[in-house]
């Protein structure tokens, strides 16, 4: 397995102590042309939609969060694949 900042380690700057988003990681590792679905976990109210969508519209998104998810339940915001979980076991297909 490699090591988490074996993967990272190129966008994560080691010269200042600028903040690292999520969306400048994926800015940086994902070939989007190559990308056809995107599964969230802990998808909250599913803010990373709008992101991937800018990126590549019409991609495939799923969110996966806890079905009492506080986020989920008041901000849901109704577009994309929506799947809750018990927070144990994925509900996915194995190599999926």
């Amino acid at each position: 397995m490699e090591d988490l900042g074996d993967l990272i380690g190129d966008v994560v700057p080691g010269d200042h102590s600028e903040q690292v988003t999520a969306e400048k990681v994926c800015d940086a590792l994902v070939r989007f042309d190559q990308v056809e679905t995107v599964v969230d976990l802990g998808c909250g109210a599913g803010g990373s939609l709008a992101y991937f969508e800018g990126r590549k519209p019409g991609i495939a998104w799923t969110g996966l969060d806890l079905a009492f998810s506080p986020e989920l339940l008041e901000r849901w915001r109704g577009r994309g694949e929506l799947v809750v979980f018990d927070g144990v076991h994925l509900p996915c297909a194995d190599d999926s």
